[in-house]
């Protein structure tokens, strides 16, 4: 359970004397702890997205067959997604081949995105003669600060200190071109619930409309769809 507003006040007496204590400004751990409750939701989706998500999503796409020519000898083929990987985000150093990890710090600084690459696997098969070979597409993803891909997580305050971040950084946002961006989260309906609604607007869009609806979200592990 969320903790109650009122806990995130430091119990501190308003006095312009407490700016003078060394540690003016920081927060008692158990306030940090409280602060947690912001951002995990945020940071939890973006985990379940990037560990079950995507590499989920492989499975649930139906392979796709296809022909190039529109003659009936020509050979027909069959594609289908293998598999989907996300790395940590890293950089590519003079050297060629090599790169180093990259944190948000630097990607403010060079106001460039906070990503990863992301490869999609596939194998290509020729259903009329029944070779297959293997594939890759590579693309970026970006990366939620604090996630399960960011290069921050699991890091002590020290090490925080040392990449030149906040010593209490939270995380659950992005960095796109060295702007902080956050994605609002929305509430969504519950999955395999019904729900009735009556709205006076909806027999005005059509003819045929009612203004009783039915709204359900129904979903398997990957799939969620409104109907």
């Amino acid at each position: 359970m969320a903790p109650d507003l009122k806990d995130f006040v430091p119990e501190v007496e308003q006095s312009y004397k407490n700016t003078l204590s060394f540690d003016y400004g920081k927060l008692p751990k158990d306030k940090v702890k409280q602060f947690d409750y912001i951002t995990a939701p945020h940071i939890e989706s973006f985990d379940w997205f990037l560990d079950h998500g995507l590499p989920g999503l492989a499975d649930s796409i139906r392979p796709r067959e296809f022909q190039f020519g529109d003659e009936k000898t020509d050979d027909k083929y069959k594609l289908e997604i293998e598999s989907i990987t996300i790395e940590k985000p890293e950089l590519k150093t003079e050297e060629p081949g090599r790169t180093r990890q990259i944190y948000p710090m630097e990607c403010r600084a060079r106001k460039i995105n906070y990503e990863s690459r992301a490869e999609i696997n596939y194998i290509l098969t020729n259903t009329t003669t029944g070779q297959s070979q293997t594939g890759k597409k590579e693309m970026t993803i970006p990366i939620m600060v604090g996630s399960s891909k960011c290069n921050l997580r699991g890091l002590s305050p020290k090490k925080l200190v040392k990449v030149k971040e906040d010593h209490y950084e939270l995380g659950g946002y992005f960095i796109c071109g060295g702007n902080e961006k956050v994605i609002r989260l929305l509430n969504m309906n519950k999955r395999n619930h019904p729900m009735g609604l009556f709205r006076g607007g909806f027999a005005k869009r059509r003819a045929g409309y009612q203004v009783n609806i039915v709204i359900r979200l129904y979903a398997g592990s990957c799939r969620i769809r409104t109907k």
